[in-house]
């Protein structure tokens, strides 16, 4: 379920640089599944012997009655009938309780299913996209948080048309840049690249004036804070949720992200607080409490760019309007503090404070008045 739940949430875990961190947990919770099944299997096969020596052993007893010589004491109205009952009887008793060890079975089941896990892990790695090997030592280290996208051509595949075409689009550290169009517009594909998740075709990324291409992924990726359309909860608690954008982060700071986001009050209300369980996908809050959650963790981190990639998709009309409420007041306080932001979406709802709004219109980038 772990290891499920972590795919699910792939998306999430790369944009907050948190692949090795979620890795040593699900490897953590193999491993004690494993300390689990040999406990399992070992105590199952003392259960097992030591049922089948207790039946033998009372047979026996059975029997060794049934063979006392009348001149040795046997009671007059002992019978051979009555022996035999008697051992059958003793049989029969031990047959209840002889089911118990068979559960030892099971173990071969885990073994096998187990065997296939490893069999996974332990095969030969998939081999990485050229473009998007890591360099072994940065050739500089970014200044400051501004993002440029500079004549970017890009395609999800060979045979496909071009997604982006030649395009140009400036982010200037500190502010507030809106990127509008339609489904396949390419609006999603700015945040992949962004993250270094896909590499262009041709142009450059620049971040604080380096190109991606020669930064290692966990160092761009610890520059932005990302919430994206179907931003994911894990099968935790809120807090372990939020904690995966900053690990080190204090119950203070938590709460603040939650105020931030307008969600601290549901948080309180609840019986374990930051503790609560929210259950497979965040199934215990509705979408609206589950997106504020999501923002809360965005909030938390304290990567400079913060890339919003449609995050009102799936809510219905009033549930919205109450999180671009939210969201308008929480990203304007996150510009106060220097921070970028990019927000992607289909359409602007009138609300938003913003300093440049782009239209992406066959694969490029075009200035609109707002």
């Amino acid at each position: 379920i772990a290891a499920l739940d972590a795919v699910s949430g792939l998306r999430e875990i790369r944009a907050f640089g948190a692949e090795t961190r979620m890795v040593e947990r699900i490897g953590q919770r193999q491993s004690a599944l494993f300390r689990a099944q040999r406990a399992l299997a070992r105590h199952g096969a003392i259960t097992a012997a030591l049922a089948f020596l207790c039946a033998q052993a009372a047979i026996l007893a059975v029997l060794a009655m049934s063979a006392w010589h009348p001149s040795h004491g046997r009671s007059a109205n002992a019978t051979p009938m009555a022996a035999i009952i008697g051992a059958f009887l003793v049989v029969a008793a031990f047959e209840a309780i002889g089911g118990l060890s068979r559960a030892g079975a099971l173990a071969g089941h885990a073994a096998a299913a187990a065997a296939r896990v490893i069999e996974t892990a332990e095969g030969a790695p998939i081999r990485p996209d050229p473009a998007l090997r890591e360099p072994a030592i940065p050739a500089a280290t970014p200044v400051g948080s501004a993002l440029r996208f500079e004549a970017v051509r890009f395609r999800w595949q060979e045979d496909r048309p071009l997604v982006l075409d030649g395009l140009t689009l400036d982010i200037p550290e500190g502010a507030r840049v809106a990127v509008l169009g339609p489904s396949g517009a390419g609006k999603s594909t700015l945040a992949a690249l962004a993250l270094k998740i896909v590499a262009p075709e041709s142009g450059r990324v620049l971040l604080g004036g380096v190109d991606l291409a020669s930064l290692p992924a966990a160092m761009v990726r610890a520059r932005f804070a990302w919430l994206s359309q179907a931003a994911h909860l894990f099968d935790d608690t809120i807090r372990a949720n939020l904690l995966l954008a900053r690990p080190e982060a204090d119950d203070a700071a938590l709460w603040a992200a939650l105020e931030a986001a307008q969600i601290a009050e549901t948080v309180r209300a609840l019986p374990d607080g930051l503790d609560t369980w929210v259950g497979e996908g965040g199934a215990r809050f509705s979408g609206g409490e589950g997106r504020r959650l999501a923002l809360a963790r965005a909030l938390l981190s304290p990567a400079p760019v913060l890339i919003l990639d449609e995050p009102c998709a799936g809510l219905d009309a009033p549930t919205e309007r109450a999180f671009l409420a939210t969201l308008n007041t929480a990203t304007q306080d996150v510009a106060m503090q220097g921070r970028s932001v990019l927000l992607i979406a289909h359409r602007l709802t009138g609300v938003e404070v913003l300093d440049r709004i782009w239209r992406l219109s066959a694969g490029r980038a075009v200035a609109a008045a707002g």
